[in-house]
């Protein structure tokens, strides 16, 4: 949601960690780092997939956030913020749930 998407390490994660979890059929898989929010649609092989995966991240609580790339013009990008936040995940079974909520208890994102 922040970083350039083809920088050389975001390039290396990509090549040695998706077709892992592709193989695996993992359906959310969770990141940090960046200060900000983000939610992706669902994308298998570099491309949106409905049976893809959702990456969640990127976790932004006390510290300063920083700015998103724009949803409209990114592609693989459903949902990104620049606010404080938290994430709730729920699990029950095989069901998983997420509930964004930020700084201020107002839920800012739910997935799905």
């Amino acid at each position: 949601s922040a970083r350039d998407f083809s920088s050389s390490i975001a390039t290396k994660i990509r090549f040695n960690w998706l077709p892992l979890f592709e193989e695996h059929n993992i359906k959310m898989a969770f990141e940090n780092h960046d200060h900000t929010y983000k939610r992706t649609f669902p994308i298998k092989r570099n491309e949106i997939n409905e049976n893809g995966i959702v990456y969640i991240g990127d976790g932004a609580w006390g510290v300063h956030v920083r700015e998103t790339h724009p949803v409209e013009e990114t592609w693989y990008l459903n949902k990104a913020l620049s606010q404080r936040h938290f994430i709730l995940l729920t699990l029950q079974g095989t069901h998983q749930q997420i509930t964004v909520v930020n700084e201020n208890g107002e839920v800012v994102d739910s997935y799905p």
